[in-house]
């Protein structure tokens, strides 16, 4: 039996605990099921086996979304049984995952340091410890297959390229006072989400440590494009890997330690999942082990109804109805 895999930033998907997105309650309650009706549809369609959510507010959230959807009694293969949410960041985002499989273990990655690579052996930090921080919690998922094989999901939402402004000596933001400032603040994110991609390929590694073949796929919006350094940190050197074939051995530096990007199967001209600006993207991905490449079939993005940023605006302009991300599905046999 088969199964699929699913990525998706349903937007700002927050219920009353976070903070309001109006002030009068009834509002924000009625601007969530507004929310929660227009993103059940979208899960109809993609119909993935394993969904990876960014930017919900908590667990309660997938059981409201997972009540909108078919139950096991009205789907063939099931409904979802299992939901786990990671830690918010500032505005109240997190990961999170409905599975129809069960759920074996859940762990929430979040380090309060992120490192900066050394530019030679014995090099001091740069700068104070926890100024490089991961905005949102890695979530890691081992789910049981119908197969009694195990699948291992790493949930990711790496930092946007909003620019991050200076602190000043009260750790208060200082506004751009000009176009080298705000270079500044740019360089700040990218710095920050290369060194959380740096993180999420040492829990890859782990994974391959522990057990070369296993299937494990990281899913998320990773804010930028597959041949960004950021995707790369985490993919890996699939030529490396090449180089160094054959057998699988523990231990080995290179050999099928690559990760593959799903998206590659997809025709390039329909491979994206954003809009912006006039511009399309893919910056939503799902990169996979390969032992679990090797049970790929067929991957999709739904983004035949994808709207830019602001024409996915809901009411008021707060909050988003459709989201502004297409989702990314992949099949495996």
């Amino acid at each position: 039996m088969g199964f699929s895999v699913a990525t998706f930033n349903v937007k700002d998907l927050l219920d009353e605990s976070t903070p309001p997105l109006d002030e009068d309650p009834q509002a924000s309650r009625k601007l969530y099921r507004a929310k929660l009706e227009a993103i059940a549809p979208m899960l109809r369609r993609v119909d993935a086996d394993v969904v990876a959510f960014q930017e919900i507010a908590n667990k309660r959230v997938l059981d409201d979304l997972k009540a909108l959807l078919p139950s096991r009694n009205e789907r063939p293969h099931g409904g979802y049984l299992a939901s786990a949410a990671g830690s918010p960041d500032r505005r109240g985002i997190a990961c999170g995952i409905l599975s129809r499989f069960p759920v074996i273990a859940t762990c929430d990655h979040r380090p309060k340091d992120l490192e900066f690579p050394s530019f030679r052996a014995g090099d001091a930090r740069p700068f104070p410890s926890e100024r490089v921080y991961a905005h949102r919690g890695v979530l890691e998922a081992q789910l049981a297959l119908p197969d009694g094989s195990k699948l291992v999901v790493l949930n990711l939402h790496l930092k946007s390229n909003l620019p991050i402004p200076l602190e000043d000596e009260h750790a208060q933001p200082v506004p751009f006072d000009g176009h080298h400032a705000h270079a500044e603040g740019l360089v700040r994110s990218l710095v920050t989400r290369v060194s959380e991609a740096l993180f999420v390929r040492k829990l890859v590694d782990v994974w391959l440590d522990t057990d070369p073949n296993v299937s494990l796929v990281v899913a998320g919006d990773f804010n930028d494009t597959e041949q960004s350094v950021a995707v790369r940190a985490v993919t890996g050197d699939l030529v490396l890997s090449a180089a160094q074939g054959g057998a699988i051995r523990p231990g080995d530096a290179f050999a099928g330690r690559g990760l593959v990007p799903c998206a590659r199967a997809v025709p390039a001209e329909q491979r994206y999942s954003v809009a912006f600006r006039g511009t399309v993207a893919q910056i939503d991905h799902l990169l996979v082990s390969r032992a679990l490449w090797g049970r790929f079939s067929k991957a999709h993005f739904f983004n035949e109804t994808l709207l830019e940023d602001l024409a996915a605006q809901g009411p008021g302009g707060v909050g988003s109805l459709a989201s502004d991300h297409a989702p990314l599905r992949a099949e495996f046999l």
